[in-house]
């Protein structure tokens, strides 16, 4: 049965307002009942006016939509190709075969039809109707998504500086922002979510950029830690990296948004005094967005000499300043036994060129420290706020408050600067 004999049935059963059941047993030779012949006689007359209507010049039939039917989740689509471009291909590339993005569309049914379609151009073609099923993917990542960040994300106007030697290191480690976090009051006495992170990151920071306007610090170098749960999850699933589900308030693409632009803020309060060093330190919330975070950094600031990337992957950084030594890492891997002596294996010329050394752990959200075999293990606290979880494991003591050091090149550590986060203090901040 090709196109023009189906067409001489359907055209004489619309004059002779014939039985539709027969129509089809002699188009399809099947019986159907008496509603499903209507249907399927009006689908055959849709698909043969239009092939012959926009076909009748003789051009290829190939490509061709028939029809295009969309219900509440899902959509139809049948299109006209030969069977060589439909044998062996897979969901991705029937997707793609019929107009579909793969990122944005899964593939639920696949149902092929063989037809006898009669061109000028190459005679009669053996043509397949494929009909594909598909539905779109929610919260899935798209090149555009990608594409959509940054051009939202204005590179700043990069101004040059004149910086002064000093014996001083300043080490802004901002760990466990969890930027993202949903906390509701009445279930954890506190509200967070993004826009309260916003200005609890800015709030603490600025008493910090107060003292270095002030003179009171003057740096040569500045630390900088990116990663360390920066962010409150890793994925559009809201998960962090080995897959637990968490609180939170927003899309991860406004989300990813506002830490960088936080992050661009603080570089460039920062670089204003002293160049800034950054160094990525993965958590074990936020791997994938933190490391994108740090990486469109490093493109922001490829052409500034004052901000520099250090692209070491190890989890663990070791920086030395003069006769300070200092570990940087999120310890929520290490058992206390192997951070007591991670430092002297993993770094034995730091180790053995300094005096002052400090490993500086985050993860738990608040303050302690001990010293062992020369060396002093330092947890530090957070601004983040309890969510359910932590309230209903009763982990709710630690006082939320970031943390800076100034090192002496020549005397170690020599000042810690504690920045609470005050709730009265958190609106009209900047």
């Amino acid at each position: 049965m090709n196109i023009e004999q189906a067409y001489s049935i359907l055209k004489a059963r619309r004059e002779t307002n014939g039985s539709h059941i027969e129509a089809m047993y002699q188009i399809l030779g099947k019986r159907y009942a008496k509603s499903n012949a209507r249907k399927y006689n009006g689908i055959l007359e849709r698909f043969i006016d239009l092939i012959r209507a926009s076909k009748a010049d003789g051009d290829d039939y190939e490509g061709t939509v028939l029809s295009l039917e969309s219900k509440t989740n899902e959509q139809i689509k049948t299109m006209l190709w030969e069977l060589a471009k439909l044998e062996g291909t897979n969901a991705v590339e029937l997707l793609e075969l019929h107009g579909y993005d793969p990122s944005q569309f899964e593939l639920s049914k696949h149902i092929m039809k063989a037809w006898k379609v009669y061109s000028k151009k190459d005679g009669v073609n053996n043509l397949m109707s494929s009909a594909i099923t598909v539905k779109p993917l929610q919260n899935k990542l798209s090149s555009q998504d990608f594409i959509n960040i940054f051009n939202d994300l204005q590179t700043p106007k990069l101004q040059q500086y004149n910086y002064e030697p000093s014996n001083q290191m300043l080490e802004v480690n901002m760990a466990d922002v969890h930027l993202g976090k949903f906390s509701w009051a009445d279930e954890t006495k506190v509200d967070y979510d993004l826009k309260i992170a916003e200005q609890c990151y800015k709030q603490v920071l600025k008493r910090l950029f107060d003292r270095l306007e002030a003179g009171y610090i003057k740096p040569e170098r500045i630390i900088l830690p990116i990663g360390q749960d920066f962010y409150h999850y890793d994925n559009e699933q809201s998960t962090t990296k080995r897959g637990t589900a968490q609180d939170t308030d927003t899309r991860f693409q406004k989300m990813y948004r506002k830490g960088v632009e936080l992050l661009v803020w603080t570089i460039e309060t920062l670089r204003q005094y002293a160049p800034v060093e950054c160094y990525f330190v993965e958590g074990n919330h936020d791997y994938k967005m933190s490391y994108f975070a740090y990486e469109t950094l490093r493109a922001w600031y490829r052409n500034e000499d004052s901000v520099i990337f250090n692209n070491d992957l190890y989890p663990r950084k070791y920086i030395q300043y003069g006769k300070c030594g200092l570990c940087l890492t999120h310890g929520s891997e290490e058992s206390k036994k192997e951070l007591e002596g991670i430092f002297a294996k993993e770094a034995p010329k730091i180790w053995g060129n300094t005096v002052f050394r400090e490993i500086h752990a985050t993860h738990l959200h608040s303050r302690s420290m001990y010293e062992i075999n020369g060396m002093l293990v330092r947890r530090l606290s957070a601004i983040t706020a309890s969510d359910k979880w932590h309230v209903d494991k009763g982990y709710t003591k630690a006082i939320r408050q970031a943390q800076f050091f100034v090192w002496d090149k020549n005397q170690g550590l020599t000042d810690i600067i504690n920045s609470v986060v005050l709730n009265d203090e958190i609106t009209n901040i900047l």
